[in-house]
C-alpha cells in the first residue's frame, strides 16, 4: 500500500469524482420536425485528467492526477444523457454519480479510509437559428455539483453542493452517417466562474443507434467558507469522451 500524505490523498479522491457532466449531442432535426424525438446515452466514459488547486481549510495543494490513478478505487458510477427534441426545441439533461472508496497509509503509519460521493447534474435547452449543414442552436440551462466526503480515523468531511447557470452554443454538421458536434458554453453562480467547450464526432449504424468519440474541458472557479471551513475547487478537467446512444 502507497504511503501517501493526508492532503494529497484527499485532494486525489475530490479530483477525480469531479468528472462533471459529459457531452451534448442533438440529432439533425428531420422532415417531420413535430414529430418527438428522443436520444439517450446510458453509461458514456469521460477519461478524465485533471489539473489546478484544492483547497481545505487553511491548506491549498495544486494537483495534476491522470484517471488511471484512482480507478482502482472506483465503487460504483452511473451516467446518463438524455435528449428530447420537437422543431426548433430540444431539452437536455445529464446526470453523473460516482462513489470512491480510497484507502492509504498515513506517514504515521495509521490507516486511512476515504468515503466518497460525486454527483452532478444539468438541466437545459436549446433553439435552433440557422437550418441546413451545419446547423446553430443557442442553449441555456443550469449545473449542480455535489461533493461528499469522509475519511476516517480523522474528523475531515466535506459536504458541498452549488448551482451554476450557464449560456452557450451548440453547432452540428452532418455528413452521411457521420455528424460532429461542438459545444461552448460559460456561467457562474455559487461558482465565480465555470466554462465548458466540447468537440465530438458520432456514427449512426442503425436509424436506433449511434456510437461518438470526442473530447471535453470542464473548468471550474469555485470557493467557499473561510478559516478551518474554507473549500477551494479551482481546477481544469478534461479528456476524451467514448459512447453509445440510442434514437428513437
Amino acid at each position: 500500500m502507497a504511503r501517501v500524505t493526508f492532503r494529497s490523498l484527499i485532494v486525489g479522491v475530490l479530483l477525480f469524482a469531479a468528472n462533471g457532466t459529459a457531452m451534448a449531442q442533438g440529432d439533425l432535426p428531420e422532415s417531420e420536425t413535430d414529430k418527438w424525438q428522443f436520444t439517450i446515452a446510458p453509461l458514456y466514459l469521460w477519461a478524465v485528467g485533471i489539473d489546478g488547486d484544492i483547497g481545505l481549510g487553511p491548506a491549498t495543494a495544486p494537483v495534476n492526477i491522470k484517471f488511471s490513478d484512482a480507478l482502482s478505487n472506483l465503487s460504483g458510477a452511473f451516467t446518463l444523457h438524455f435528449e428530447a427534441r420537437k422543431e426548433k426545441w430540444n431539452v437536455l439533461a445529464d446526470y453523473m454519480w460516482v462513489g470512491l472508496e480510497p484507502s492509504a497509509t498515513l506517514p504515521t503509519g495509521a490507516p486511512l479510509n476515504v468515503d466518497l460521493d460525486m454527483q452532478i447534474g444539468e438541466l437545459g435547452g436549446t433553439y435552433l437559428v440557422t437550418e441546413g449543414s451545419p446547423f446553430v442552436e443557442v442553449l441555456a440551462g443550469a449545473r449542480y455539483q455535489k461533493i461528499d466526503l469522509k475519511a476516517s480515523p480523522t474528523p475531515v468531511s466535506v459536504d458541498e453542493n452549488w448551482w451554476d447557470g450557464f449560456v452557450g452554443a451548440r453547432i452540428t454538421g452532418q455528413w452521411g452517417n457521420w455528424k460532429v458536434v461542438g459545444r461552448a458554453d460559460v456561467g457562474g453562480g455559487g461558482s465565480d466562474l465555470v466554462w465548458n467547450v466540447s468537440l465530438l464526432g458520432d456514427y449512426r449504424f442503425k436509424n436506433w443507434g449511434s456510437v461518438f468519440a470526442g473530447y471535453r474541458v470542464l473548468d471550474y472557479d469555485y470557493s467557499s467558507g473561510s478559516g478551518a471551513s474554507r473549500f477551494v475547487f479551482d481546477t481544469r478537467l478534461q479528456g476524451p469522451l467514448l459512447g453509445l446512444a440510442f434514437h428513437f
